[in-house]
């Protein structure tokens, strides 16, 4: 029996409902996601993949050609969350930017207690990038966006008087290697925890208040 998927999509469109194919791509990312910050990128497998998702090879393959299509993905899911936890505090203009700048950089590290780490994702994002040229794209596509964001808060602190009034592009540059660096080094150090990465990160935004 044939399957009309015209008909079944319009009709999840009615409905409210995702499209089988949306969600079940949506479960593979998911458990690219838990797979790679489990194990790492080296060590994931499409298999491990498919056995993390409850589903087959077959079926990864068919969503996805490569695991480098599947690292893309996941980067991109990942990115999404990120952008949707920090909108919140973008538009909270009644908080003050140094505030709103030390919250933005809490989400930027991993949760206490949290047992999905997504650092090693976003790692192996930044190793890809410098060897391939779409890998690059993506990520400066989403770096771009996190300089948007880091330099809005800094502009409204500058003209709030809040924040010593330097050049906000170059303070968001600034504070982004901070963030990245201090997170990196959380990850291939074992004398700077997440917590001590955070809690660096929150004496650079302090040092950019004016007093």
């Amino acid at each position: 029996m044939s399957v009309d998927n015209t008909s079944s999509r319009a009709a999840g469109e009615r409905t409210g409902l995702k499209p089988i194919e949306e969600i079940r791509r949506a479960e593979l990312v998911g458990a690219a996601i838990r797979t790679i910050s489990e194990v790492g990128f080296d060590k994931t497998t499409v298999r491990k993949v498919a056995e993390a998702a409850g589903g087959s090879v077959g079926i990864v393959h068919y969503y996805f050609k490569t695991k480098d299509d599947l690292l893309k993905a996941a980067f991109e899911e990942v990115e999404g969350r990120f952008r949707a936890a920090i909108a919140e505090h973008l538009g909270d203009t009644g908080t003050s930017a140094v505030d709103r700048l030390r919250r933005v950089v809490d989400l930027s590290f991993p949760t206490p207690g949290d047992p999905l780490d997504e650092w090693p994702l976003v790692v192996e994002l930044w190793r890809q990038a410098g060897e391939h040229r779409d890998m690059r794209e993506l990520y400066t596509v989403a770096n771009e966006q996190w300089l948007d964001d880091l330099e809005g808060i800094i502009t409204q602190g500058i003209e709030r008087g809040e924040i010593t009034p330097l050049d906000a592009r170059d303070m968001a540059l600034v504070l982004s290697a901070a963030v990245d660096g201090l997170g990196l080094y959380s990850r291939v150090t074992d004398h700077v925890s997440s917590d001590a990465a955070r809690c660096a990160a929150h004496r650079l935004v302090d040092l950019l208040t004016l007093r």
